[in-house]
């Protein structure tokens, strides 16, 4: 969703600069944003949004050129640099995150794990999910919330001492 809603605002982008000539209306509102951008590099607005999703993914010339895009053969080359960018971005959070220890020995990959395309039975596919990103009831994790040393926080369920 991330990366569709990035698209959708640089497509609305391009589709305004190609359009604003025979509306005065959208070309004084364009300029206006624009220029508040140039005026001020803190400024947050819509334009700001699209100039920061096309620095960060390496497509500044979009925002200096944007009356050159083709935007057919622009698309593909943007959604394949922000997928790149939240993949990385995704596994750097998992290597962060204490919480996830399972989750990051179990997924390896960003892509939708196959049990939630197999796993019928909706309460087995929960309980799985909630194992696997570490929403459950178990000691490992509730002491995790209640502080305790992870060394210190054996299992209730069994006398092996783990």
């Amino acid at each position: 969703m991330y990366i569709e809603r990035n698209i959708r605002m640089v497509k609305n982008f391009l589709k305004i600069n190609t359009i604003k000539s025979s509306n005065c209306i959208l070309n004084a509102e364009l300029n206006d944003q624009i220029d508040s951008v140039h005026k001020d590099s803190n400024a947050t607005n819509w334009a700001s949004n699209v100039r920061d999703i096309l620095q960060s993914t390496g497509l500044n010339e979009v925002w200096l050129y944007p009356s050159l895009v083709r935007i057919d053969s622009f698309v593909p080359v943007l959604r394949s640099r922000l997928r790149d960018i939240y993949v990385s971005n995704w596994r750097i959070g998992l290597d962060l995150s204490s919480a996830l220890d399972v989750f990051r020995v179990i997924k390896l990959t960003f892509e939708q794990s196959s049990y939630l395309r197999y796993m019928e039975n909706t309460k087995y596919r929960n309980t799985s999910a909630k194992f696997r990103l570490s929403s459950h009831k178990l000691n490992i994790e509730v002491g995790r919330h209640n502080n305790i040393p992870r060394n210190e926080r054996k299992c209730t369920l069994c006398n092996l001492n783990k």
